[in-house]
């Protein structure tokens, strides 16, 4: 009752292109949020509206958090591969030692 519906945009996310004074829909969503971020549109958000710009920075917080353990499994192969090379070159002098 407080905004205009157009079945062509509502619930979806959309763009103004300022050339043509239309909404433009975003077939693969908004970019991600990040740095200054802000959107136009209502004062009064629907609970559908508010999950789906929840649902952006639950996607976001997830992917860095993805990021985040991926990175640190990948510090924890390193430390482990450097550790047993660094165990197989003091076995290698060991057994040189015993030899001579």
């Amino acid at each position: 009752p407080w905004a205009r519906k157009d079945p062509a945009t509502e619930g979806k996310w959309n763009r103004w292109n300022v050339t043509s004074k239309t909404w433009e829909r975003l077939d693969d969503g908004p970019p991600k949020p990040f740095g200054l971020y802000a959107g136009i549109g209502a004062t009064r958000l629907s609970s559908r509206a508010t999950n789906a710009i929840l649902g952006l920075y639950h996607d976001l917080a997830t992917t860095e958090e993805a990021e985040k353990e991926a990175t640190q499994r990948q510090a924890t192969s390193t430390m482990e591969a450097e550790a047993a090379e660094a165990h197989a070159s003091a076995e290698a002098a060991r057994r040189e030692s015993a030899a001579a």
